[in-house]
């Protein structure tokens, strides 16, 4: 998609956000089977039911902004997601799965991995609801502010969870 416009960048910042969302409701739950902590367990649920919250909300925006293109019109929207979202989903999938790291220090590299995924879509929500002010979109605006509070309060909980699953992680280093 050639990008021209503000409202251009907008709907390539809410589609390469609704792709991330979709993984992370997809990747989440398996992060919290593999977590010990049941805080952290906890937390990774949370966000899955966020992520799905999120993708609802994106869906709504996106057909409003820009619906699918008739046969033979140029596509509005490109459905990709970016190189870092995946490439920090995957890490956590890949985390999920190593059962040769300590359950401690497995649960503090998942809840920094999570966190790396939440702060990148803070950064994505935040300029896209940046964007939406800019060209006059109220509408997409409050609905982007809502989700961007809701990584605010993900990344707050998880940060909380992560201060306790680190210092499990730091004990165990301790006994070794």
């Amino acid at each position: 998609m050639k990008i021209g416009t503000l409202r251009q960048l907008l709907v390539l910042q809410l589609d390469s956000l609704l792709a991330s969302e979709r993984h992370a409701r997809d990747t989440f739950p398996n992060l919290a089977k593999a977590a010990s902590a049941p805080d952290l367990s906890e937390s990774m649920q949370e966000q899955a039911a966020t992520a799905r919250e999120h993708v609802i909300r994106l869906d709504h925006v996106l057909e409003r902004l820009a619906p699918p293109a008739r046969p033979g019109a140029p596509a509005l929207r490109s459905a990709t997601e970016s190189p870092t979202s995946q490439a920090l989903l995957r890490q956590c999938a890949d985390l999920a799965e190593n059962t040769e790291v300590d359950p401690h220090v497995r649960d503090a590299a998942l809840a920094a991995l999570a966190s790396h995924v939440l702060h990148h879509e803070l950064a994505g929500y935040a300029s896209a609801r940046s964007w939406a002010k800019l060209i006059g979109d109220d509408e997409t605006a409050r609905t982007l502010g809502r989700s961007l509070d809701d990584e605010h309060a993900a990344a707050r909980r998880l940060a909380e969870v992560a201060a306790e699953v680190d210092r499990l992680a730091a004990i165990d280093l301790l006994k070794a």
